[in-house]
């Protein structure tokens, strides 16, 4: 039996990747095996209750991803439960919202504690079970780590290093047949995003979008079934940019909303 791992599970990205690959089990699983991750196992219950209903076997793993020795144990706990792994779904993120002059020094290095560090300590743990399997990782970065935005400076600095970090795991590990990519969202409408509070910031930012909408999770958990699984195979060291064709174009900054 192999699994997929899936950090930041009981947030609203990782829920929906979760509910997906419950849906459409990987290429060759009748079932879908999934290790959910959090700092608290009691968030992810509903949801785990939720995803058996749909077929899946689902193990809870409460750990806290900025603990250096974390990684390790969330690996260990789900080859004791399931026996091998597949996949990787990196997903864990938090976000300073203070301009580079106004941030403390523990602010900086707790971005990058959770979002770019776990992601290289899953991948070294995991490494001999994802050459078994020939196994794929998808981290999560974002349109902010394309470009600088006022005042995610820690966090855009973290996102960017999340995506060269992914394309050295590809370039190292594809020899084995192990698979690194990652997905940029734009706008995504969760808790964490500020236009989610605030009703005229979601408006001003459908406007300078494309397709006139902000992104839901179920969009980013589409992009990340895809990467993880075979439709994919010939894919690697790549960033899928999920936003809604913002990048394609200049978008205006309104002043006081960015």
């Amino acid at each position: 039996m192999t699994a997929v791992i899936i950090t930041g599970a009981a947030g609203g990205m990782g829920q929906e990747i979760a509910r997906t690959l419950a849906r459409e089990p990987l290429s060759g699983a009748e079932n879908a095996r999934l290790a959910l991750v959090g700092r608290r196992v009691e968030s992810m219950k509903g949801l785990a209750a939720e995803l058996r209903d749909l077929g899946a076997e689902v193990e809870l793993i409460g750990a806290d991803l900025a603990e250096p020795d974390a990684a390790a144990l969330v690996v260990d706990a789900t080859i004791a439960r399931f026996g091998g792994l597949s996949g990787i779904v990196s997903a864990a993120g938090t976000m300073a919202q203070r301009p580079l002059m106004e941030l403390e020094l523990d602010e900086w290095e707790y971005n990058f504690a959770v979002n770019t560090r776990p992601t290289w300590l899953l991948a070294k743990a995991a490494y001999p079970h994802l050459a078994e399997t020939r196994g794929s990782l998808v981290a999560i970065s974002s349109t902010s780590g394309h470009h600088p935005a006022t005042p995610l400076g820690a966090y855009s600095a973290s996102k960017a290093a999340v995506l060269i970090l992914v394309k050295q795991l590809a370039y190292e590990w594809g020899p084995a047949g192990v698979r690194a990519n990652t997905v940029s969202p734009g706008m995504i409408m969760t808790p964490m995003s500020p236009a989610a509070k605030n009703e005229e910031l979601r408006r001003w930012r459908e406007e300078t979008i494309p397709l006139r909408r902000l992104g839901d999770p179920q969009d980013i958990a589409d992009a990340v079934a895809f990467l993880l699984g075979d439709r994919s195979k010939y894919i690697t060291g790549e960033d899928l940019v999920v936003d809604g064709g913002m990048r394609s174009g200049f978008v205006p900054r309104a002043t006081g909303l960015a």
